[in-house]
């Protein structure tokens, strides 16, 4: 059977347009329409044939195939993206190559980017902001666990659902940092990334690691609270000198509503040395959880929306940049550095014909925002009901996914923050069907002993931490729930309020330290 695609084709790699496609069928997949297009090619509305469900398609432009350069690029970022199999990360399903044409299938996200929702809304509210952050920062934890830096975080490639989940898309800029495949997709003087988001070691042309991708999400951080950049400039080049040598001006200034315990945490991301950030996303978390607590904002539900409220600060239009580059040079930055570096990072990552900001590659995975003139979207649900909708699919699996266990984690401590003691008991004795080494399992007696605890049975809330803590068993138990209790700071809040509970009712001892690995959150029942 002839198809577009095959008639297009004359070679592998061929420079080809993939706007014809549409309608036809490449392997599992029949494209439905066109999403949008990035600098590697077009991305397409799919449905996947045997599984019945649609997927983004993106299409590796047959220009772009032919530059062996490029073909790897593409190669690294599909394995990249596999690698991490995180909830608030967009997944990758498989790579694959029809008559020539490299594509690969992904999660399709139905929802609006960061950026899209920005400039529909202004400035965020707090707790709005607060929970999109913590999403990402649990992403770029994971990353960084596989030796991944994105390299590109901003607000055009995080995407939002209605449901309030945020997912980071375009992992297709990061580099894989193992020794035992490293692959230097990024030669000299061939920095790729965002400039009014890049850090100033990027920007320079320097090694990178995940605090840059912490400077970065710092930068969106300040946008998303201040309604604006925290550098902006006629061109590129001014953008870059102000992020290596100029601080921004302080949050609480240009919002006065927003407390400075955020405007402390932003300046902190936004460090210029890499030495003076939060030296993980990990360390980031807990100090959120820290803040999220001191500010009432931790059980707050958040809405996701694309209306406008009428007391939204209007937008600022994006200069179009059309002076000359280099009369705006100045600073201790070597013109000549920023021209080697920036060069390539205006041809890499701006559109063409566009406003410099905001035009994802990720349109892959979310769908045009709707019309303004539509009625506004309804609220999205209780984060309980879609958690708990989440919980069911990973626990009512054969062999569910590690990954799963954070998902359990979220809904126990929003069961548990609002005293749904009952539920949060149920929740964990369903993981603990599970038997060990999994960790589902051990969470589950974990999250069992801290029920226990809050009931006052502190004799069985005890015994439980021990089993789990001071077993001489050889299945790593207490190193494993060290790791998801560092991860996730008001879930150890939780153990660390039953353990206080439990010496209260007259336990003998405490089962912990008062500082441990993990951190040891304010009790959620004290002022």
């Amino acid at each position: 059977m002839s198809t577009a695609a095959t008639k297009s084709q004359k070679r592998p790699g061929a420079a080809t347009s993939t706007a014809n496609i549409v309608g036809e069928t490449l392997g599992d997949f029949r494209i439905l329409r066109k999403l949008g297009h990035g600098g590697m090619g077009d991305v397409y509305l799919a449905e996947q044939i045997s599984l019945k469900r649609k997927v983004a398609i993106k299409m590796l432009r047959g220009d772009v195939a032919s530059k062996p350069s490029a073909l790897t690029r593409f190669k690294a970022e599909t394995t990249t993206i596999a690698k991490l199999n995180h909830a608030n990360v967009v997944q990758a399903y498989l790579v694959g190559e029809h008559q020539g044409h490299y594509y690969l299938a992904m999660e399709y996200v139905e929802g609006f980017s960061l950026a899209e929702y920005m400039g529909r809304r202004g400035p965020l509210e707090v707790p709005l902001v607060l929970s999109i952050i913590r999403q990402v920062a649990n992403a770029l934890q994971r990353a960084s666990e596989l030796g991944i830096v994105h390299r590109d975080i901003k607000p055009a490639n995080i995407l939002l659902t209605k449901k309030g989940e945020a997912k980071v898309a375009d992992f297709g800029l990061a580099r894989c940092l193992s020794s035992e495949e490293r692959v230097d997709l990024t030669r000299a003087g061939a920095t790729v990334g965002t400039p009014l988001y890049m850090s100033p070691e990027q920007i320079e042309g320097k090694e990178l690691d995940c605090r840059t991708d912490i400077y970065s999400l710092g930068v969106t951080f300040y946008q998303m609270l201040a309604g604006q950049a925290p550098f902006e400039g006629s061109n590129a080049f001014v953008i870059a000198a102000k992020h290596v040598n100029e601080e921004p001006a302080a949050l609480e200034k240009v919002r006065p509503e927003v407390p400075r315990a955020l405007g402390d945490v932003v300046r902190k991301m936004m460090a210029k040395k890499p030495g003076a950030r939060y030296q993980s996303a990990r360390d980031l978390l807990q100090d959120l959880a820290r803040v999220r607590q001191s500010l009432g904002a931790a059980t707050q539900v958040v809405s996701i929306a694309m209306d406008t409220p009428a007391e939204a600060t209007p937008r600022r239009p994006v200069p179009h940049w059309k002076q000359p580059m280099w009369l705006a040079i100045g600073g201790s930055v070597s013109a000549l550095a920023i021209l080697a570096i920036l060069i390539t990072v205006v041809a890499v990552a701006w559109p063409r014909g566009a406003a410099p900001v905001d035009t994802p590659d990720q349109r892959a995975a979310a769908p045009a925002p709707p019309d303004k003139k539509k009625p506004a979207d309804p609220a999205p649900p209780d984060p309980i009901d879609a958690l708990k909708v989440k919980v069911d699919q990973v626990l009512n699996e054969k062999s569910p996914q590690p990954s799963g266990v954070e998902s359990c984690i979220d809904l126990a401590v929003l069961y548990l923050e609002r005293k749904k003691t009952g539920e949060a008991e149920a929740l964990f004795n369903r993981m603990t069907e599970r038997r060990p080494p999994s960790a589902y399992y051990f969470v589950g007696r974990l999250g069992l002993a801290v029920t226990d605890g809050l009931k006052n049975d502190s004799k069985a809330s005890q015994a439980k931490f021990k089993e789990l803590f001071q077993s001489k068993a050889k299945d790593n138990r207490a190193q494993i729930l060290n790791d998801y209790l560092t991860k996730n700071p008001e879930f150890a809040g939780w153990v660390n309020e039953a353990d206080s509970s439990n010496v209260r009712n007259g336990g003998q001892v405490r089962s912990f330290p008062k500082t441990g690995r993990w951190p040891m959150r304010k009790s959620p029942f004290r002022k």
